[in-house]
């Protein structure tokens, strides 16, 4: 059934809980915006302040070409689960110390020199950090984090968006019936109204106006179309039955007319006769 065609109370129905879907939509799309711009700004900050801080103590490791105490330094980062694989770069790029996480294995690249800052990818951020000793850029740090607690929270922000969701529309709908019967019950009542004396021709029906809207000024002038009609219709017949007296009392004097010519004729042929 196409839309223009349903029942008004359903269109309501339908209109008012489209629109607080769409408009509870647009709300997470901004705030799941928001929340994914706000957890990288935050997951950035924090990483380039555990990288300073690594490189600061490993400057010394690297200008003194320190590589067990660079990887010792590294090492610290296993105290951060999302860390997968850190590398330590000196002035020539090349490789000085490296971090793996303990559930990857040996050979697992380590991540490759970059232009420093953040670069995020589909499922990993590599963050580049120079390394300073003395006031001198001697080499860089590059940490990999994966994104799986972000996406973690992704995840649980959708569930708790999806159940609010679902909570408001159920109150949206249960707040609405009596709204939306307020505004339909009239115009339903004043199209069976209308349906019973175009079938039943009794102009005598009435509809009852609940409010003093524009649903009630409808009924209003509804009811008063229907006093005029019947008004019309009770002149007619009154007309009608005027006419019909008329003619009957008409019809009365021609019989009557005729009955004393008839009479008049049958006297003058008597008299003749008897001459």
């Amino acid at each position: 059934m196409r839309f223009k065609n349903l029942p008004i109370k359903r269109k309501l129905a339908i209109v008012t809980l489209g629109t607080t879907l769409l408009v509870l939509m647009l709300a997470y799309a901004g705030f799941s915006l928001y929340e994914r711009a706000n957890f990288r700004s935050s997951m950035v900050t924090q990483l380039t302040t555990l990288a300073d801080t690594l490189g600061a103590n490993a400057a010394a490791s690297l200008t003194f070409g320190d590589r067990k105490t660079a990887g010792d330094i590294l090492s610290a980062l296993r105290a951060q689960h999302d860390v997968v694989a850190a590398a330590l770069y000196d002035s020539e790029g090349s490789a000085f110390a490296e971090y793996r996480r303990a559930d990857l294995r040996s050979n697992f690249p380590i991540p490759e020199m970059q232009q420093p800052g953040s670069h995020f990818e589909a499922s990993s951020l590599t963050l580049v950090r120079e390394v300073s000793w003395n006031g001198d850029t001697i080499g860089s740090l590059v940490i990999l984090s994966d994104l799986s607690e972000f996406r973690a929270k992704l995840r649980q922000y959708a569930q708790i968006s999806a159940l609010v969701l679902l909570i408001s529309i159920l109150i949206t709908y249960l707040a609405s019936s009596r709204l939306l019967a307020i505004v339909s019950d009239p115009i339903v009542q004043l199209a069976a109204i209308a349906a019973r004396v175009s079938s039943e021709h009794d102009y005598s029906l009435r509809a009852t106006a609940q409010s003093a809207d524009e649903a009630g000024k409808l009924v209003h002038s509804f009811n008063q179309m229907l006093d005029r009609i019947q008004q019309r219709d009770l002149a007619l017949k009154n007309a009608n039955d005027e006419l019909e007296a008329r003619v009957q009392e008409r019809t009365a004097e021609l019989q009557q007319e005729v009955t004393e010519r008839k009479q008049a004729e049958s006297e003058i042929v008597m008299r003749f006769a008897l001459r």
